[in-house]
């Protein structure tokens, strides 16, 4: 929707607040929602590792290898 950033900056206007601040009150959400997947993405691969804390980089590629083939076989 083209006019929802200037309905927002419009509204906060009306309230006496600045008009950054309605598009922030759009924008906020938006981004958000955009970035948790990362989030997500991030902190699977963190536990993946805290998980396999004492192997070494041999060990950690087969177990990505294994994982990988888990999940393919899945699909």
């Amino acid at each position: 929707m083209p006019g929802l950033f200037d309905s927002a900056r419009a509204v906060a206007v009306l309230y006496g607040s600045d008009p950054a601040l309605g598009f922030l009150f759009i924008a906020a959400p938006l981004m958000v929602a955009a970035g948790l997947p990362a989030w997500w993405v991030l902190g699977a691969t963190v536990r993946w590792f805290d998980k396999r804390r004492d192997k070494d980089i041999g060990e950690l590629a087969r177990d990505a290898a294994a994982t990988v083939k888990d999940v393919r076989g899945g699909l």
